[in-house]
């Protein structure tokens, strides 16, 4: 054997795997090797902490036993510093960590710092918050690939083309490219405007022609790739954003792993292909498991690091974040296809062996040290239980460190909502005054009816929800598509000139008309081309045979009533000027779904596809907001009665207001009109100068400066009102 002449030493070992105790054996057996073990009597000398298990094993090791101290040394018997933090949120605790650095005057010595994250997303979070005057950071740890926008950007690419209609792409997952923000930089304008585009027209699928014609760019990510070209797709993706001028140092150094990783991908496609819902799961796998070292100067400025980084390193300044079960210490988990028991009995590495060695790294971080804060998470989110880490509860209950403990929250008080009433000052009253120009429709009126205050919220300050994409066909569709077909039904048997005569010969063949016309009005409101076939899918075809059902009865219920003419047809502009005062006259009406006319009797039609009725107790009921049976489709249809009168003045007419609803229609014995406390309404005209006056009384409220706009008394109806979280009901 050759004789060695220079000592071995081997420092800084924990955790030995059976190669390493067998090595480091034979060296202080033949080479006369040094040992030194980092330990404290804390955990070594408790059966029952973790920390010192493998101590404990090794001390009674035959050969390596004699290399340890007679006592282990004991600096946690030294005085500390040690304060927990419990802060909601995982992003919380770097705001607090920033704080807790400028109010404790902890910046002027920065190498003596340490900030450790069990939680590596956290790191981009910290660089954010930390304080202005750090002079240097030092980052040495791995940053996960699935933290980066290349990332989310690449997912967002497989969910896009693995969710395509054809040669279609969802709205749903063009949204999410859209607002990343890699394509925010490369077009800011564009992506601005589409996005714009599509929740306003209502666009549930596009194709790649559409985004061809918005620029280069939209054209370069939106285009139609088969699957055996993806992966060339997803690495000209990563090149054309690498090159861009927003991209900086870091987020060229994410783009340099994520085209290793494509490019693995690319290798073993060659070998065997594979479907984009399986290439995507492999891409995820593998982006899990890949991290991007950052090192820097080990002696310069605030040490940031993860768990394993600090073995050996002793810092006067110690910060720990998320010191929760399943980050600090991990979650067990086993990359084996052999259980627990057999690895057990075979001497083979467990996640007991795991838990013992990160409670070592734990405790060997703060026994030297002599400033500590430690921050949990004290809410659940999807890293964390939210629980603290079992190391926290062994400080504060079994170790009898001095400590303090503080819980970041914000204080929450239940106050009872106020009442909101809004004065109707000079400009409520100018705004009021726009309905001299303005059509009031009988809509508008109804909000008022219901709540002064959701009118004021709607009508006059125009607050609105959030517009967006409707791809399912709710009620609300349902109504419109409804309107639609009926109005394109009536409106192609319009003449040129001359009476718009309604005669038996228009209803043959009614069931092939009524496809054309759905499909039509599935065109207009989802605004697709004609050249476009329309799909129906799932519930909207459900929604296409009730539109056709509901308007083959109505239409077999007109054909019942022929010969008729037209007078209006979902006419705009229906409206009369009324003198409310001298000085002032109010503009009212709307748009009427139909008028026709039978020698002397005018039908004024509304369509309802609701639960509305056709029956209302008086005139006055229709005007009491205190009724909670007040009928408010019965109101609308007797304005439009009053409006028609109003502008017609023409006598011996028979006017009949009343609905074509859903509720009614499809009943053996359906007959046409409103019915006024169980008396059907041949002729509305005697019941008019009554409603008139009703009407003079509501129109005088509402424009009254001494009427605030104030809540409803009944909060039943704030169930579904979008305003109800202002007022706080």
């Amino acid at each position: 054997k050759a004789t060695i002449q220079h000592p071995f030493i081997f420092a800084g070992f924990n955790a030995l795997t059976t190669a390493e105790e067998k090595i480091m054996s034979w060296f202080v057996e033949h080479q006369q090797a040094r040992v030194f073990w980092d330990e404290d009597e804390f955990y070594v000398g408790a059966e029952h902490r973790e920390a010192g298990s493998f101590f404990r094993l090794y001390r009674k090791h035959p050969v390596l036993g004699k290399t340890f101290q007679p006592e282990p040394a004991s600096h946690f018997s030294k005085p500390k510093q040690l304060h927990i933090y419990g802060v909601p949120q995982k992003a919380g605790q770097p705001k607090l960590l920033a704080q807790q650095l400028i109010d404790q005057k902890l910046l002027a010595d920065g190498e003596s710092h340490v900030i450790v994250l069990p939680d590596e997303s956290l790191l981009m979070p910290l660089l954010y918050s930390l304080p202005v005057g750090i002079q240097s950071i030092n980052v040495t740890m791995g940053y996960p690939l699935m933290s980066t926008p290349y990332f989310s950007l690449i997912d967002f690419l497989f969910d896009l083309h693995r969710n395509k209609r054809k040669d279609e792409f969802y709205y749903r997952n063009i949204l999410p490219v859209l607002n990343h923000p890699y394509l925010h930089a490369l077009a800011p304008n564009i992506v601005v405007e589409l996005k714009d585009f599509i929740t306003k027209n209502n666009q549930v699928y596009l194709d790649e022609p559409f985004f061809q014609a918005k620029g280069e760019v939209m054209a370069f990510f939106f285009r139609n790739v088969s699957e055996e070209d993806f992966i060339s797709y997803l690495l000209d993706v990563v090149n054309r954003v690498a090159t861009s001028s927003a991209q900086g140092l870091m987020d060229k150094e994410f783009a340099f792993y994520f085209h290793r990783i494509i490019t693995r991908l690319q290798t073993l496609l060659n070998n065997e292909s594979m479907e984009l819902v399986m290439l995507q799961k492999l891409f995820r796998q593998i982006a899990r498991a890949e991290k991007i070292p950052f090192s820097g100067e080990p002696l310069k400025g605030i040490q940031v690091m993860g768990v394993l980084e600090t073995r050996n390193l002793d810092f006067d300044h110690v910060h720990v974040l998320s010191l929760n079960e399943g980050l600090w210490p991990a979650s067990p988990r086993q990359g084996s296809y052999l259980p627990h028991s057999i690895r057990k009995a075979y001497g083979l590495p467990t996640y007991v062996h795991q838990d013992a060695m990160y409670a070592y790294l734990f405790y060997r971080l703060l026994q030297r040290s002599e400033h500590v804060n430690l921050y949990y998470n004290t809410e659940p989110d999807v890293l964390g239980t939210g629980e603290m880490s079992r190391y926290l509860y062994q400080i504060m209950y079994e170790a009898r460190w001095p400590y303090t403990k503080k819980i970041l929250y914000s204080s929450v008080s239940l106050r009872q909502a106020k009442p909101i009433s809004i004065p109707k000052d000079a400009k409520v009253i100018e705004r009021l005054r726009q309905y001299n120009k303005k059509e009031l429709t009988p809509s508008t009126l109804n909000t008022y009816l219901e709540c002064r205050l959701r009118f004021y919220f709607k009508n006059l300050i125009g607050l609105r929800e959030a517009e967006e994409v409707e791809e399912a066909a709710d009620a609300r569709i349902f109504g419109n598509l409804f309107h639609d077909v009926m109005q394109f039904f009536y409106a192609d048997l319009k003449p040129t000139k001359g009476n718009w005569e309604i005669r038996q010969e228009h209803f043959a063949e009614v069931e092939k008309k009524l496809e054309l016309l759905v499909d039509r009005a599935y065109r207009k409101h989802f605004r697709l081309p004609d050249s476009k076939k329309v799909n129906y899918d799932g519930q909207q075809w459900i929604v296409n045979e009730m539109v056709k059902k509901m308007a083959d009865v109505v239409l077999q219920h007109d054909l019942a009533y022929v010969p008729f003419s037209i007078d209006m047809l979902e006419e705009e502009g229906f409206n009369t000027i009324f003198p409310l005062t001298a000085q002032f006259s109010v503009l009212l009406g709307g748009k009427i779904d139909r008028v026709d006319r039978k020698e002397n009797v005018v039908r004024i039609i509304d369509y309802k596809t609701g639960k509305d009725e056709n029956k209302f107790a008086s005139i006055e009921s229709l005007f009491n907001r205190e009724d909670k049976k007040r009928n408010k489709a019965a109101f609308q249809a007797l304005f439009y009665a009053w409006v028609y009168a109003r502008r017609k003045k023409e006598e011996g007419l028979q006017l009949q207001p009343g609905l074509i609803n859903r509720k009614e229609i499809f009943k053996e014995k359906f007959e046409y009109g409103l019915v006024m406390d169980k008396h059907p309404l041949k002729d509305v005209t005697p019941f008019l100068p009554e409603f008139e006056n009703h009407l003079v009384q509501l129109l005088t409220e509402l424009f009254d400066p001494r009427q605030p706009f104030d809540q409803t008394t009944d909060e039943k109806k704030c169930g579904y009102c979008p305003y109800k979280e202002i007022c706080g009901r």
